[in-house]
């Protein structure tokens, strides 16, 4: 989700950078585009699935007033030739909750639970099928100081690792 609302946000940087006379006007036109999707306001945008996001209608149809003075950068933005591509990698980025990782309980369950998670990132290694990332990320419903303790267990792998600290908030899940 995230990955969808950068690369839909990106362009607004970009337009900054384009030395053209229409620059303001294209900027304005895309803001306004932008608006009328469910991504914007950055807040709003976590009411709805990803599925309903790349569903929308002002999504999958992008309309966007190019205005007579922009430049052939701030048409392409316009015209929106890099939103296919967004809604294609967010349809395909999470195909659901692995059914397999979800069984992998054999006598605790929080216990398998976590422990299917420190097998070296290998995550469907006894799927069905290979999804290659963890599927239950975003869908932990259980205790939350289970999630805190296993971030900090895992902040504390990453730096005896010598990964650094970017992972070291306990307060965050």
């Amino acid at each position: 989700m995230r990955d969808l609302y950068d690369g839909m946000v990106k362009p607004i940087a970009e337009f900054r950078k384009i030395p053209c006379p229409g620059q303001k006007d294209s900027l304005w036109e895309y803001e306004g585009a932008l608006a009328s999707t469910p991504l914007w306001p950055p807040t709003y945008f976590r009411k709805f699935s990803i599925k309903e996001i790349v569903e929308h209608p002002r999504m999958r149809n992008w309309k966007c007033t190019v205005p007579p003075n922009s430049c052939y950068a701030c048409k392409i933005h316009l015209e929106g030739c890099h939103i296919p591509e967004l809604l294609t990698k967010a349809r395909n980025y999470w195909e659901g909750l692995c059914l397999d990782c979800m069984n992998i309980t054999r006598r605790d369950v929080d216990k398998d639970y976590w422990k299917h998670t420190y097998k070296s990132n290998d995550w469907s290694r006894k799927c069905r099928k290979f999804h290659g990332r963890n599927t239950w990320y975003f869908s932990f419903m259980g205790r939350p100081e289970i999630m805190k303790k296993y971030q900090l267990e895992k902040a504390n792998r990453k730096k005896a690792n010598g990964y650094g600290h970017w992972f070291a908030s306990d307060d965050s899940y």
